[in-house]
């Protein structure tokens, strides 16, 4: 049994979070609506530290780098130069990158992005589409 330090009721530990070696010493429920509150009053900054920690665990870039690619590309689709991402968030373009090696290549908008996946990442299918279109 536990104290929370937050509602001071006694609980049983599985109500605590893990630490390392012990239980933190606030409830999870406490610790919730702490984050919760958090979360609500930090909202802008939130929004980009998950836009960051998410382009940083999967593409191994962070927002200033996004940023630099995204200025370098005019704030626009490498492909079709469009400034709207097509997306809800709509400046936050598509990280396009090679699935084999996760070399990030440029940001695209939506519909750039799913063309480029939709044939695959395959140049062949590309210039076959492309001969298709000449026609």
């Amino acid at each position: 049994m536990r104290t929370c330090k937050k509602c001071n009721i006694e609980k049983e530990l599985t109500c605590f979070y893990k630490r390392k070696q012990s239980h933190q010493y606030t409830c999870k429920e406490c610790q919730n609506e702490t984050v919760k509150k958090w979360r609500v009053q930090n909202k802008a900054n939130y929004a980009i530290y998950e836009r960051s920690r998410r382009l940083k665990s999967i593409y191994g870039i962070d927002i200033e780098q996004y940023n630099k690619i995204l200025k370098k590309q005019n704030n626009s689709c490498a492909i079709c130069k469009r400034k709207d991402s097509g997306r809800k968030d709509k400046e936050n373009f598509a990280v396009d990158h090679c699935h084999s090696t996760n070399k990030v290549r440029g940001l695209l908008c939506m519909e750039c992005n799913t063309a480029i996946g939709k044939f695959k990442d395959n140049i062949d299918f590309l210039k076959s589409a492309i001969k298709y279109l000449n026609v």
